[in-house]
């Protein structure tokens, strides 16, 4: 339930509601036809792709109770709000949705590492004794940030929000919906350059988020940000916490890692990857400073769940997967092949690469740069996957095997024809290259009886 009711609605748009309307509560707030239930409210976005107007009458068949459009649909029968742009009412009901919530936000930012950030938080605040909310997608976009913020019970102690961007000036926008109280930046690194030109811009824009929070308030950054951010740029008005990993050491053992920590003391992390570990005590330590028990931290650390498409361990027939195809970038590419080259393996270690995209006129530099850097890698095969992928191929070293394919199912093929047991694959590319469609292929592959 949303918290919020139909005259709310009305309220948040300066708007009052028709006479005859009863006042209902409003379930959710939705932009996907697909997605709405009985009781929504449905935004008609106008995307460049899609017209949520087209899509009205589906909502209002699957029980939406009220649509906000910016024209008028008079062959549907259920109450309409017109406004001149939809994306701006969606900005105003979060910002009066907000002013209703108890809850501190806590903003999280980053290169690479937001959503996973967001759910490690999210489950080191669960079991203690306070009540935290996340969206459950990575919903860090202007339509994305305010929908989670929609979605946030009115009585949740915190409310865990991604602030994403691709261009300079989003951050200002989404810091105009909703301004966090506490913030973080996880990473800062070469990510949607088309946009966002150079690392310094990315720097300079995710540094808003922690010049947003008031001194009420603190700000973290994981101690490798710092020198991207110039001294000017470091007069935050909250104090800030720059989380210094060399205070704690760590070995992987089997499916996670032990930790011996000056607050925590032996500690289980359940987690397969340096970088996930870096993430997950970064969160502990925004955890700690609210106030929950180290205790209920250590007790959550230990059976983290990871989100879809990040760093997933997955075992199909006898061979082991890691699906990381949720995104790509060349700071979480090799993140993902160091995590290959250094988790145990009985068998061959095999990396399916993808595209990296929104890199702008840097892409087949930095194609090129991960081609080179594997030779830092214990890996024995390479798939490259589609045209892009190819120049990874091409500044690969020698003596690491090294193919070129057209498309997933080409990969999931050559996959189910040379895997065998115990090896150890990664899967790891741009979503739109859709590398996570190899699992259910190469399964269906390897069922088939061979004649």
């Amino acid at each position: 339930m949303s918290g919020m009711t139909l005259h709310q609605v009305y309220a948040a748009l300066k708007l009052k509601p028709p006479s005859t309307m009863a006042d209902a509560p409003v379930v959710k707030f939705e932009v996907d036809s697909r997605l709405v239930g009985a009781g929504d409210v449905f935004i008609a976005l106008a995307g460049a792709r899609s017209d949520g107007h087209d899509h009205a009458a589906s909502a209002v068949e699957n029980g939406a109770r009220l649509l906000i459009v910016q024209r008028d649909l008079p062959q549907l029968s259920i109450p309409q709000i017109k406004v001149d742009d939809c994306l701006i009412a969606l900005a105003h009901l979060a910002i009066f949705h907000r002013a209703h919530c108890r809850g501190k936000i806590v903003g999280i930012t980053g290169s690479v590492g937001k959503t996973t950030a967001k759910d490690f938080l999210l489950q080191l605040f669960a079991g203690s004794q306070f009540t935290a909310y996340a969206a459950p997608k990575s919903y860090n976009s202007e339509i994305g940030l305010p929908l989670a913020m929609l979605g946030a019970p009115r009585n949740a102690d915190f409310i865990v929000l991604e602030y994403g961007i691709n261009e300079p000036g989003e951050m200002d926008y989404l810091l105009s919906v909703v301004k966090p109280d506490m913030a973080a930046i996880v990473a800062i690194g070469a990510a949607h350059l088309e946009g966002l030109g150079d690392v310094k811009t990315i720097a300079y824009e995710k540094n808003k988020l922690l010049q947003a929070v008031p001194p009420s308030g603190a700000v973290w950054l994981d101690s490798s940000c710092m020198s991207l951010i110039p001294d000017e740029g470091r007069k935050w008005l909250a104090e800030p916490h720059v989380y210094d990993h060399s205070i704690y050491s760590y070995q992987f053992e089997g499916s996670k890692f032990l930790v011996e920590h000056p607050q925590l003391k032996n500690v289980e992390v359940g987690c397969i990857a340096p970088h996930e570990l870096r993430l997950a005590m970064l969160m502990a330590d925004i955890t700690a400073s609210c106030q929950v028990p180290t205790e209920k931290i250590s007790k959550a650390l230990a059976t983290l769940v990871k989100p879809h498409g990040r760093m997933q361990q997955l075992r199909v027939g006898n061979v082991d997967f890691i699906d990381d195809a949720y995104n790509a970038n060349p700071m979480s590419m090799l993140a993902a092949l160091r995590a290959l080259s250094e988790l145990p393996c009985l068998g061959k270690r095999v990396a399916v690469l993808g595209s990296m995209l929104e890199l702008g006129e840097q892409q087949q530099q930095l194609h090129a740069q991960i081609g080179r850097s594997l030779d830092e890698f214990d890996i024995d095969q390479v798939i490259c996957v589609g045209e892009l992928a190819s120049t990874i191929a091409g500044f690969a070293p020698h003596q690491i095997k090294t193919i070129c394919v057209p498309d997933y199912a080409a990969a999931a093929s050559l996959l189910a024809e040379n895997c065998h047991d115990n090896d150890l694959v990664l899967l790891k590319a741009s979503r739109a290259d859709g590398l996570e469609r190899i699992l259910p292929k190469f399964e269906r592959l390897i069922s088939i009886p061979a004649t």
